[in-house]
């Protein structure tokens, strides 16, 4: 929907997904090397929802939240008489993800001015690890939740004939977060970890020059 003359933009969806053989990264029990087999059904269900708002001339913001409730709906046995996956087990995909974004432009002469933040956040996945199942490392937990903020200021202004020049400062991940994320060893019970995680605080300016 677009409401009051433009000013206000609404988008929304839902979707179900039913997933057939899932492919699941699977240690082999006695070599521990790491394959993908195809295990067991899951069923992704969710919604997402976006509004963006432009309240005056100067002021545009947006926000965006969304819900992801992804997990399996089969057993999937393991060697042993074990359980590979529950039914109920949920995927590696965190539930809630929110967006913010504000944007403010103010005309000077000829160009204009601007500044601009972003923000988002994703959950963690509260359920606990099933510890009895063969594909669980007890030493690996949950992904954590995560926020991270992005900062804009610069102008806008011609540069002769049709030519814009466009000179901003920029600050990322302005908080320094820096959350574990993809953590994994090569082997269970192995000392040594891997992980990745946000690009540090990093500050820097942009020269762009549009014809």
């Amino acid at each position: 929907n677009r409401l009051f003359d433009g000013k206000l933009a609404i988008d929304a969806s839902a979707f179900h997904i039913d997933w057939k053989n899932v492919q699941t990264l699977f240690a082999l029990p006695i070599c521990t090397l790491y394959t993908t087999l195809n295990l067991g059904d899951a069923k992704i269900d969710g919604f997402d929802l976006s509004v963006a708002a432009k309240p005056v001339e100067q002021l545009q913001l947006g926000a965006s939240v969304a819900y992801t409730n992804a997990r399996y709906t089969t057993v999937v046995p393991g060697p042993n008489n074990t359980v590979v996956r529950r039914s109920g087990e949920p995927l590696p995909t965190a539930p809630w993800a929110v967006q913010l974004n504000a944007q403010w432009t103010e005309r000077v002469g000829d160009g204009e001015m601007y500044g601009r933040a972003d923000f988002s956040y994703t959950s963690k996945n509260n359920k606990p690890l099933d510890l009895n199942s063969p594909l669980v490392d007890p030493d690996l937990p949950r992904a954590p939740a995560t926020s991270q903020l992005d900062l804009r200021f610069g102008g806008r202004f011609t540069a002769g004939g049709s030519s814009e020049l466009d000179l901003s400062v920029f600050i990322n991940n302005v908080t320094n977060e820096q959350p574990l994320l993809a953590l994994y060893h090569d082997t269970p019970g192995a000392s040594w970890f891997r992980a990745g995680s946000f690009r540090p605080r990093t500050i820097g300016l942009t020269l762009s020059l549009r014809d």
